[in-house]
């Protein structure tokens, strides 16, 4: 049984290698994926993902649907033998942290195709703040790639908005509306 989805996960690269005719980037490692990296599940998918958004012939559309399909095998396939709910998650946020550093461009894919997977997963289905958690390991994996391209795109998780007094933040003013 664990043997199929390796196959099919080791199967994605050669697939999407097809797909992409002319492109020169084609077969050659993510440029965020380190060669030691690349056996381990997050490596695998790291170098999936990458290669996908490199694609030159398909659509936006089409690489996120692909990139969501190998997010979400990736994350089920990898968790599912697992006994622990802590070290699923860890696998889990490694995965979507290595995902976001190969594909910045689809962060908001890959954290909605984490959760998904996650909710379908019986271990973390019923975990709290795992939503919270993988946010920040996308965002991590995020700011990794920007470090490493030198671009600086955020400087905190935009998917957290920051306190405000009105809705509970940690300031001393704070805003009370009048009964009626």
């Amino acid at each position: 049984m664990k043997t199929r989805p390796a196959l099919f996960l080791l199967s994605l690269p050669i697939a999407a290698g097809l797909a992409a005719k002319d492109d020169s980037s084609v077969g050659t490692p993510a440029p965020n994926v380190e060669k030691s990296d690349q056996l381990t599940p997050g490596g695998i998918l790291a170098a999936q993902v990458g290669e996908i958004a490199r694609t030159k012939d398909l659509s936006d559309h089409s690489k996120s649907r692909q990139i969501a399909s190998a997010v979400r095998l990736a994350v089920t396939t990898s968790t599912t033998n697992l006994k622990s709910p802590e070290q699923a998650l860890n696998l889990v946020l490694d995965l979507a942290t290595r995902a976001a550093k190969a594909a910045p461009d689809f962060a908001d894919v890959i954290t909605e195709a984490a959760l998904d997977a996650v909710q379908r997963v019986p271990l973390l289905a019923d975990l709290a703040g795992v939503k919270d958690r993988v946010q920040d390991a996308v965002f991590a994996g995020v700011k990794a790639a920007a470090e490493e391209t030198g671009e600086a795109r955020f400087e905190s998780n935009p998917a957290k908005p920051p306190a405000a007094p009105e809705f509970g933040g940690k300031t001393d003013d704070v805003i009370v509306s009048p009964s009626h």
